[in-house]
């Protein structure tokens, strides 16, 4: 599942593509993915300043996917 979403927050590919690729089924992608990528956040929660890390956290689960993989992978 980590694999799946690091190939699709680095590459931006479709969950079609990333099908065939993983063979895995895009209705599964499209679980995996926003699940894994909650679970990260949630896990980083307590590694990041509270001051700042707070308004960072809710700013980053507001946006779109698409938007938070940009916000991801900025510092890359």
């Amino acid at each position: 599942m980590l694999a799946v979403t690091a190939l699709f927050l680095a590459t931006e590919d479709s969950y079609s593509s990333l099908q065939y690729f993983f063979r895995i089924s895009k209705q599964a992608i499209e679980k995996i993915v926003p699940e894994v990528c909650a679970a990260h956040v949630e896990a980083l929660k307590g590694n990041i300043n509270q001051n700042a890390g707070r308004k960072t956290i809710t700013m980053a689960a507001e946006r779109p996917l698409s938007e938070m993989k940009r916000w991801l992978l900025r510092d890359l």
